[in-house]
Order: structure tokens, then sequence, then C-alpha cells
């Protein structure tokens, strides 16, 4: 058994590929032993506050096929709610029409601007 310590997001500038690096550290068999018996009897599962921190600082992401309305000048940029609730910032509801504008930077130093918007 192996724990991941570490993941770093990666993307080849040549193909577009994207991939992940993990960095595992190799478990002692008494720690998975002494895991298993805390699972089975529930004296070692973690507390709803302690799983909030650890995911708290996970990075939030998604996936998403770009379509020429999402580039377009006229439409905006669409995503799930879910989606755009963990990873954008959030929109001001008290404006008649909410929306921001969001610039990303693809892997060749091209930005792309879109327009967030709630409908």
């Amino acid at each position: 058994f192996c724990r991941v310590v570490d993941v770093t997001l990666h993307a080849d500038a040549s193909t577009d590929e994207v991939y992940a690096q993990l960095s595992l550290l190799p478990e002692n068999e008494e720690v998975v032993r002494r895991m298993r018996e805390a699972t089975e009897d529930g004296s070692g599962g973690e507390d709803g506050e302690t799983v909030k921190q650890r995911f708290a600082r996970m990075p939030h992401m998604f996936c998403k096929t770009l379509t020429a309305s999402d580039t377009s000048t006229h439409g905006g940029f669409s995503v799930p709610r879910r989606a755009a609730e963990d990873c954008f910032p959030p929109l001001d509801y008290s404006q008649q029409r909410p929306s921001q504008e969001l610039v990303a930077k693809d892997l060749h130093g091209t930005e792309w601007k879109f327009r967030h918007i709630y409908r």
C-alpha cells in the first residue's frame, strides 16, 4: 500500500496532452493493519471538520471542451452550475445580469477571455 502525498498537474505543450505526476509514500504494513481495524470498528474515522479541511486544500477543477459559442462575443461561457460555484469567484447577484470576465492562458501562452454569466 502507498499513500498519495503530492499531485502535480502537467501538460505537454507540443501535444496538448495532460497528465498528473503523483508522489507516493510506501505504507508500513502495521499502519495499514491499524487503519483497517479502525475503519471496521468505526473508531478511526475522520470527523466531519477534518474531512472539510482536507478537501478545502484540494484544487477544484472541471474539464470542458470549448465550443464556438463559448468564445463568441455574443454568448457566455457555459459551465455546469456546480463547477462554476466550486471553481470561479462568486458572481455579484445584486447586478441585473450577473456576469464576470474570466481570463485563461493556454499552454502556448495565448490569453482567452470569457464572460461568465448566470442563466
